[in-house]
């Protein structure tokens, strides 16, 4: 194994680490690994963007939110969950067992049905 193929592993098994703090995801939710994806799903504006980092609060995001764009030009180290509905982002978010969930400063909707 050389050291590019030891950095995807670490990485991979980063992933499954935090992923493991909550259930599994709903069939309407995909884990979003190219940056192109992800500028796709921003540009569409459409559904709602997890970020997952260990070191916080996990960060749902409107798909048309204006924060994403940092996300694609910048480096594919977090985890990216992409979900179409909203009810299904907000359940799945709240399986966490590790910290609590934060809405993005960027693009509220906590007032929206």
């Amino acid at each position: 194994m050389d050291a590019f193929e030891a950095a995807d592993r670490r990485h991979e098994d980063k992933k499954t680490k935090i992923l493991a703090r909550f259930a599994p995801p709903p069939p309407t939710m995909r884990i979003v690994n190219d940056p192109s994806e992800l500028e796709a799903l921003r540009a569409a504006g459409v559904g709602f963007i997890i970020n997952i980092r260990d070191d916080e609060e996990p960060k749902m995001h409107r798909a048309g939110c204006r924060a994403l764009q940092a996300m694609v030009a910048g480096k594919q180290e977090f985890i990216k969950l992409f979900c179409d509905n909203r009810r299904d982002t907000l359940k799945w978010l709240n399986t966490d067992q590790g910290k609590p969930w934060n809405s993005c400063g960027h693009c509220l909707f906590a007032d929206e049905p």
